[in-house]
């Protein structure tokens, strides 16, 4: 296997602030989940967290890169113009992980959910074939229409445009999740956006994933 995933160290979770509020003013509470499982399964090692609806507050994403503003859209924009590629090496998700994922939650099958950066439906086939229905996001018009055909025989609604954006109705969502995508989401408001999105007693959750490669692939890149 030429590249695998892997995370060095656990994931922190920010809380989700309460509208109006300050998102440095109070502690946090977090709960995080931590999955390495690549050496049994044969996919990717990931950092995975997962946080309840609740006042909360302290967004510290050291962890997850942080791109500002207009690069931040410019490196996003990449991945659209070689959707194909990206969906045909795009390294998949251990099945552990969204099983655990809907464990820790709790979302019975059936709810709806909301994937935020889906791209062409990676980690959203896996959600779907537990038995949910989703409404992903996706700002890229390729990407978008590869996980349409990728998803098509699920319950799925596939919409082309940024999280950031999105009106949906609120309090609509048992859970909000993200696959290696909320790093792409302004930090000005993606909690708070999640957070008026979110049902009560939802989630919110993301996991990341960073690529290592063998010291003598290194070598010859």
């Amino acid at each position: 296997m030429l590249g695998s995933t892997e995370c060095s160290e656990l994931v922190p979770v920010a809380g989700l602030p309460s509208a109006g509020s300050d998102l440095l003013s109070a502690p946090r509470r977090s709960l995080t989940v931590a999955y390495d499982r690549s050496e049994r399964t044969g996919g990717p090692t990931a950092g995975a967290a997962v946080t309840q609806k609740r006042s909360m507050e302290g967004e510290r994403d050291r962890f997850f890169a942080r791109p500002a503003g207009s690069e931040r859209e410019r490196l996003r924009a990449t991945f659209d113009e070689v959707a194909g590629l990206y969906d045909a090496a795009r390294p998949r998700y251990p099945h552990a992980l969204y099983d655990d994922l809907l464990e820790l939650t709790g979302v019975r099958p059936g709810a709806r959910l909301l994937e935020v950066g889906c791209a062409t439906g990676i980690a959203t086939r896996p959600v779907l074939e537990r038995g949910y229905e989703l409404v992903c996001l996706e700002p890229g018009r390729r990407l978008a229409a590869i996980a349409r055909r990728n998803l098509r025989a699920h319950r799925v609604s596939v919409r082309c445009t940024h999280f950031e954006t999105f009106t949906g109705p609120p309090d609509r969502f048992e859970l909000v999740f993200a696959a290696t995508a909320w790093h792409w989401v302004d930090p000005e408001i993606r909690y708070r956006h999640a957070h008026a999105l979110l049902a009560s007693g939802g989630h919110l959750a993301f996991w990341n994933a960073l690529h290592a490669f063998p010291t003598r692939l290194r070598l010859v890149l």
